[in-house]
């Protein structure tokens, strides 16, 4: 999030290959989005601004909905799941456990 003032002056040529978020969705390849922490603070409205903002920054948009990469493709993977409502974490449930209540 905050390396998005320096990553292009430090990258030069190669910026335009970062973050090809877009281009993996399209060639299926999986991707999670987790947080930054402890760097950052762990938000999720952050990284969803972030997301936004990279497309003014020459970053390709990406074309579909981003909480589906805040989750965990397995909904088996250890009854762990993020389930989002109107755009915000409405539950947290890790080993089976409600961590939202």
């Amino acid at each position: 999030l905050s390396d998005r003032r320096w990553l292009k002056s430090k990258l030069a040529e190669l910026y335009k290959h970062a973050f090809p978020w877009e281009a993996l969705r399209l060639a299926q390849i999986p991707v999670s989005f987790g947080s930054d922490s402890p760097i950052e603070a762990p938000s999720l409205s952050d990284n969803l601004k972030a997301l936004k903002d990279s497309v003014a920054e020459g970053i390709r948009e990406l074309k579909a909905d981003p909480l589906e990469f805040h989750s965990h493709p397995d909904k088996a993977f250890a009854d762990s799941q993020t389930i989002f409502e109107n755009g915000q974490v409405k539950e947290i449930i890790f080993n089976g456990r409600n961590l939202t209540t």
